[in-house]
């Protein structure tokens, strides 16, 4: 099994940096215009680093200097001793106030053949070569990776709980009004109690798996002891603040919203939504309380229909491929590609398919004309993606979307 284990991390000096304008979302979630936003907040936000200036390998250079200069102006303080942080994020969804906890620690790194780390979802390539590439280069873990473990007896779920009723090291709000809040456990009885805590897990990989590979190839090409290791903020199946979104797919195409249906009904039972003052948010909602099947909630903007594939449909097809039980492979590869006759990709064209997680944007895009259809799914339990990642399968691309992500900045692993 793997060893999860205390850190001596790097974090802000908070009497030389205000740490609201320092912080970042992970650097797979953020647009041009949001790093311009990001570089301007300050010369020290993490996001110079994450996504460095510069063209080709000089970038990642010049992340190399920032970091060490950093370190040398002590902008950046490396503890004296191993520590565990207990990351704590305060957010709002669909109204409801939520909370989730997290602890950083190091991961050791485990090949997936070893079926210790699991992944749960496929990845792209190119990422992964930019990742290397700094990761090589600044000699450090900018952002963690996020794992869940279980954690059957709720023990570790209580312990981060009592944990968080202490004063934290700092608190802080990002632009999404998420707060932030980060607690240095530095208490012996405490560490001990996580390290056998962390004992004989399983960790599945729930975001982050391009920086995990980039960690593993790193390790195998260098294989010193420090290299061992990955930063990862661990969380309990147990925790309920642990909300994973739909991805919802805009599709940009000739099909009017009845040339789709006339290609669907084959496979699926369609009913249109009807109501009064109809919205995307009105008839989704009734899409998730009335459907217990697979499928989805087709739109224009101006028409919604529910597309649920048949029983028998689904009993054949489920009997040869466990995937059946994912709604998005079911758009996937019963709706889209079916439609934009691309049935042998791995991966849906950019050109034609846009991956939403909100309403505003779906609204938004259809507004400026950008696409014409959207295919909306349901939230995907979290039992799902255990069992996938218990059948040693992973998901297909863009299929789930932790919300929020974990930041980046609030530590930083240097070896």
């Amino acid at each position: 099994m793997s060893i999860f284990k205390p850190l001596k991390g790097f974090t802000y000096n908070k009497e030389k940096v205000d740490i609201k304008t320092v912080i970042a979302p992970p650097y797979d979630v953020i647009n041009e215009e949001q790093k311009e936003q990001l570089y301007k907040s300050s010369e020290y936000n993490i996001c110079h680093i994450e996504l460095p200036k510069g063209e080709d390998s000089n970038k990642y250079l010049h992340a190399k200097e920032l970091i060490n200069s950093w370190i040398d102006k002590k902008i950046l303080l490396q503890e004296n001793d191993e520590n565990y942080y207990l990351y704590q994020q305060t957010f709002n969804l669909e109204g409801q106030l939520i909370q989730r906890r997290s602890i950083l620690g190091l991961l050791e790194i485990h090949a997936f053949e070893d079926r210790i780390i699991l992944p749960h979802e496929n990845t792209m390539e190119g990422p992964k070569k930019d990742r290397y590439s700094l990761l090589e280069a600044t000699q450090a873990n900018i952002s963690p990776i996020f794992c869940m473990c279980n954690d059957e007896t709720g023990d570790l779920f209580q312990l981060l709980e009592n944990y968080s009723q202490t004063q934290p090291t700092f608190t802080t709000n990002d632009v999404t009004e998420t707060q932030h809040d980060l607690w240095k456990i530095n208490d012996v009885q405490v560490i001990q109690k996580i390290n056998e805590l962390g004992e004989n897990k399983k960790f599945i990989i729930l975001d982050g798996h391009h920086r995990y590979t980039t960690a593993l190839n790193y390790k195998n090409n260098n294989p010193n002891e420090k290299n061992h290791y990955v930063l990862t903020a661990l969380v309990p199946d147990s925790e309920p603040g642990l909300k994973i979104l739909p991805i919802h797919r805009m599709l940009t195409s000739t099909y009017t919203i009845e040339g789709a249906l006339a290609v669907l009904e084959k496979d699926f039972e369609i009913n249109k939504v009807t109501q009064d003052k109809i919205t995307i948010h009105s008839a989704y909602d009734t899409f998730e309380e009335n459907n217990s099947q697979h499928g989805f909630l087709l739109t224009d903007n101006k028409q919604f229909y529910t597309c649920m594939i048949k029983q028998e449909k689904f009993d054949k097809l489920a009997s040869q491929s466990f995937e059946m039980n994912l709604d998005t492979f079911i758009v996937d590869e019963m709706a889209i590609k079916k439609m934009l006759n691309e049935q042998n990709i791995d991966y849906l064209p950019e050109q034609n398919v846009n991956f939403v997680t909100n309403f505003d944007e779906i609204t938004s895009m259809f507004n400026q004309g950008s696409n014409n259809l959207c295919f909306l799914v349901q939230p995907l339990p979290i039992k799902t993606i255990v069992d996938f990642t218990e059948r040693n399968m992973v998901m297909p691309h863009k299929t789930t979307y932790l919300y929020p992500k974990i930041g980046s900045g609030f530590v930083i692993n240097k070896f």
